[in-house]
């Protein structure tokens, strides 16, 4: 009868689903139902429910399972994340930036890089480099070992005519990473 139980349940079958390239075994809905029943609408189970349907590519339900959350409490900046996310992937992009925004206003620090890396991929569609740069910090925070963000902040400062800030980023690299140093030091100097 302990909700939590049934939630680390559908963790366990989502992890093997992933780990596994296969799809959502039902036992996961049927132990989100479960655990629904135990402690309705709380806010850590409707954001599991809608990972599942996401893996499952079931977009419209994700989406609704994360409205009805925010619904209820709107300020979840898990959820607004979350929904950002779908919806930029659905085409939705006004109210993606929307919710990215919303988000990141009452103070979303991203875990990991992958939970923001699509703002900045949409400011940067979008041509607004400084806000992308924005974005971006926050990214090698959250992934500070991750050359590959700091490559997309370096292209940025370089865009923005912040050329000092892009040596810095590209030599830093290149003192990390040995072995791409000779390719980083052209990228200096072609600055």
């Amino acid at each position: 009868n302990d909700p939590t139980a049934w939630q680390r349940l559908v963790d366990l079958y989502l992890s093997k689903a992933v780990l596994e390239g296969s799809r959502v075994d039902q036992a996961a809905f049927d132990a989100t139902t479960q655990a629904g029943k135990l402690a309705p609408k709380r806010p850590e189970l409707l954001l599991e429910l809608a990972r599942l349907h996401i893996y499952s590519n079931n977009a419209p339900a994700a989406q609704a399972v994360l409205r009805e959350l925010l619904k209820n409490i709107p300020k979840n900046t898990d959820a607004q994340i979350q929904l950002g996310l779908i919806d930029w992937y659905t085409g939705n992009v006004d109210e993606a930036l929307s919710l990215g925004e919303q988000a990141l206003a009452l103070g979303f620090v991203p875990r990991q890089a992958r939970e923001i890396e699509w703002l900045g991929q949409a400011y940067k569609k979008m041509n607004n480099w400084n806000r992308a740069i924005d974005i971006y910090q926050l990214t090698v925070k959250a992934e500070p070992n991750n050359m590959e963000l700091y490559w997309e902040l370096d292209q940025l400062y370089a865009q923005v005519g912040r050329v000092q800030k892009a040596k810095n980023i590209t030599s830093a690299m290149a003192n990390y990473d040995k072995t791409r140093a000779p390719e980083m030091q052209k990228v200096v100097k072609s600055l």
